[in-house]
């Protein structure tokens, strides 16, 4: 990249983007004017992230030249000329076409790889799966494809004639793991340099806990997320990363310090204009109760509440009367845990799923599943299981997969995390409320359910704000009765954002003002009799003497006119005064009655839409960038503990909480900082760096030394088996 403009690439780094197929190169004819060179027809302007480059593409081979407007066009005659493959598309127009012309050619534009070569990198696959154990789709990840791309360009620079073991080119356990470390610290620097730079954000967090690392209740971890809409309103997040809790207790004032000063590390403070996403434990309530808005996570509610469904009996002292519900839902757990645990059910067409206790959303695939292969059960249960399986009703099972489907598409739907979500909660959330209305015709236990489910939810302000901030929302029409509420929200943010840029403005203003000891007062100026003001005083006094005799004629004439006019005054229709409409009531006024709407519904592209009317909209605009950035749900960070889970397993109890931190961070984070910054990591010889340092190891027979809490007895006993188990690990330290 040009090291004057950071915006400008060199041929070099533009001919990789075009070979990874990147999606921020594009090309553009400009504008036709009476000057523009006829050359133009035959190339395109090279345009990255929508940012002109001092290249242009030959249409025709597709060669890269290096135009600029100052030069002319000299380069693109001079390669017109030089072109074959123009001459040949010419050549080809005048020659007679041969049949094969018309039918399509069996080949692909790639090169053809030997047949032998190929079923020998199949073989070494293949073997490669069944003796390290690994998965078959380990292939297809992107850091295997990108590894062996730099194995097969290592070899073709490298002479056949070079006596080098591939061994040589493969780096050791350890060396990884050092590398991880400066790797880390390469792209955490520059997270902090784009975290500073941030005006707003939404912080997301939940805990998960991890049964391999510590005896009895295993060790927390802490996800932290960061969601942000940029001023190009293009939306980012970033992972800041699993850390280790090792606090001596989860009370609230004690995680909000912890919080606190992780996010001090990246630059960032929390304060009455952030967002905090969470799920709603009475312990998250309490912890972000303070200096900024924590926003309740939607899935977490649904989840809950379909789980107090099926699983609970009392809910804050009142009965949730779901007994055939529940009873129905016991029997199909039952009768899937006993199935899952022998091998009979490979006789079955579909597998059966059991439900997450964490993640209660999973409850409806396993009736769903269960339901789908209800017919084939009885062949393959035993006497104990089939006195179980008499006992369910498929009827009400089909009913209860059918109500369930709308939530488990609501939550799917509030689950993306390539979009904003916020604004869809309100409409679903009364689109769900509807579902629950019981009909005459339902059954029992449906009834019960819906009587249930159909609680009162209580949003936060921000609801109502995103839902009013989407063009295809703004009228409310799932919940008129919200929308004056919606309105006023929205104009009291909008004032807000008007007495912020104002305070802005008179601020900088102070700086361009002189004091006011150099200037003088207007006061005091005017205290100060001027020659002309003594003149005009002298004037006045003489013709005072002389108009006074002919005022006094004139006097009782105009007290008639006067109290004429008044009398009709008093009589006549008193004149309206419209007051004038505020800058903040003409703006909102005009996007309320604004035709515009989001055009691909299923796209959804709202960002889109604020990024084409922040010019029309321009206190609407930065508010909708602030409210857009919160997510509806915690399911990134869920989904950062299931990459965890994957992470730490049977053969791998030895990695360090802190690698584990480390290995996540750069997992979701290293290629949108590559493509933002591009400056790739480059390591450094092992000679030149700073002695390594050790991870604290994790294994089931060891206890951690917490930083707070200690624990006071450690039992060591473990079955000869599972140091088997660790005896296969990898020294991850």
């Amino acid at each position: 990249m040009s090291t004057t403009d950071p915006t400008q690439f060199n041929k070099r780094d533009i001919e990789r983007l075009i070979e990874e197929n990147n999606t921020s190169i594009s090309y553009a004819k400009p504008k036709e004017t009476q000057n523009m060179s006829k050359c133009w027809s035959q190339f395109s302007q090279i345009y990255v992230a929508n940012i002109k480059q001092d290249f242009i593409i030959c249409d025709f081979c597709e060669s890269i030249l290096v135009y600029k407007s100052s030069t002319g066009s000299g380069c693109m005659i001079s390669h017109s000329r030089s072109c074959k493959s123009k001459e040949k598309q010419s050549d080809s127009s005048d020659q007679q076409r041969k049949i094969n012309h018309y039918y399509k050619s069996t080949s692909s534009g790639k090169n053809n790889i030997p047949k032998r070569i190929k079923n020998d990198i199949t073989s070494a696959c293949v073997e490669f799966v069944v003796q390290d154990g690994r998965a078959f789709h380990l292939l297809e990840g992107s850091g295997f494809i990108r590894l062996a791309k730099q194995l097969f360009d290592t070899g073709k620079l490298m002479s056949s004639t070079t006596n080098i073991e591939v061994e040589d080119l493969l780096p050791d356990s350890t060396t990884i793991s050092r590398n991880i470390d400066r790797m880390y610290a390469h792209y955490k620097k520059q997270l902090i340099q784009l975290c500073k730079s941030m005006d707003n954000f939404c912080v997301i967090m939940d805990f998960w806990t991890e049964s391999y690392t510590v005896f009895h209740e295993g060790l927390s971890y802490c996800g932290l997320l960061l969601t942000h809409v940029d001023p190009e309103f293009q939306s980012q997040a970033f992972l800041l990363g699993c850390f280790p809790y090792e606090m001596e207790n989860k009370r609230a004032p004690t995680i909000r310090s912890f919080v606190d000063d992780i996010l001090h590390s990246f630059g960032l403070k929390l304060d009455e204009e952030k967002f905090v996403m969470s799920d709603n434990e009475p312990t998250m309530k309490c912890t972000f109760n303070l200096n900024c808005k924590r926003i309740g996570c939607s899935d977490h509610y649904l989840n809950k509440q379909l789980q107090h469904a099926f699983t609970s009996q009392m809910i804050d002292g009142e009965d949730v009367n779901c007994e055939l519900a529940q009873e129905m839902f016991d029997d199909v757990k039952h009768t899937v845990s006993s199935v899952r645990r022998t091998h009979k059910q490979q006789n079955l067409s579909k597998k059966l799923i059991l439900y997450s206790d964490t993640r209660f959303s999973g409850a409806y695939v396993m009736l769903t599943v269960f339901l789908n292969v209800f017919d084939e059960l009885d062949k393959i249960l035993d006497s104990k299981l089939l006195m179980v399986y008499s006992r369910i009703d498929k009827d009400l099972l089909y009913d209860i997969c059918q109500f369930l489907f709308p939530f488990d598409t609501v939550l799917q739907t509030l689950s993306d995390s390539k979009r904003p979500t916020l604004h869809r909660v309100l409409p679903f959330k009364q689109f769900l409320i509807n579902k629950c209305n019981v009909n005459n015709n339902d059954r029992e236990g449906l009834k019960q359910l819906k009587s249930f489910l159909d609680e009162k939810w209580e949003l936060p302000n921000e609801h109502l704000i995103a839902t009013l901030l989407h063009p295809n929302l703004k009228h409310f029409h799932m919940c008129p009765h919200l929308k004056e509420r919606a309105i006023c929200l929205l104009k009291e943010e909008m004032m807000k954002c008007q007495e912020s840029a104002q305070s802005k403005c008179t601020s900088s203003s102070i700086f361009l003002i002189p004091s006011s000891s150099s200037i003088p007062s207007s006061s005091s100026i005017s205290s100060i009799p001027s020659s002309s003001s003594i003149s005009s005083a002298l004037c006045s006094s003489l013709s005072t003497s002389s108009m006074s005799s002919s005022s006094s004629s004139k006097s009782t004439s105009i007290t008639n006119s006067s109290a004429r006019k008044q009398l009709l005054m008093a009589i006549y229709d008193q004149q309206l005064v419209v007051p004038e409409k505020s800058s903040v009531e003409q703006e909102l006024e005009k996007y309320l009655t604004s035709t515009s709407m989001v055009r691909d519904e299923e796209e959804d592209d709202i960002l889109g839409y604020w990024n084409e009317h922040q010019k029309l909209f321009p206190l609407i605009a930065p508010i909708a960038r602030k409210i857009l950035a919160i997510p509806a749900s915690n399911t990134a960070v869920e989904r950062l503990f299931s990459s965890c889970k994957n992470t730490i397993t049977d053969k791998r109890t030895r990695l360090g909480s802190e690698k584990l931190n480390k290995i996540m961070f750069l997992q979701k984070n290293m290629n949108i900082l590559k493509e933002k910054f591009r400056v790739n990591f480059a390591v450094t010889n092992d000679d030149q760096n700073t002695k390594r340092k050790y991870d604290t190891t994790i294994l089931k027979d060891q206890s951690i030394q917490k930083k707070m809490k200690l624990h006071e007895m450690v039992i060591d006993h473990q079955d000869d088996n599972e140091y088997l188990v660790n005896s296969e690990s990898d020294d991850e330290q």
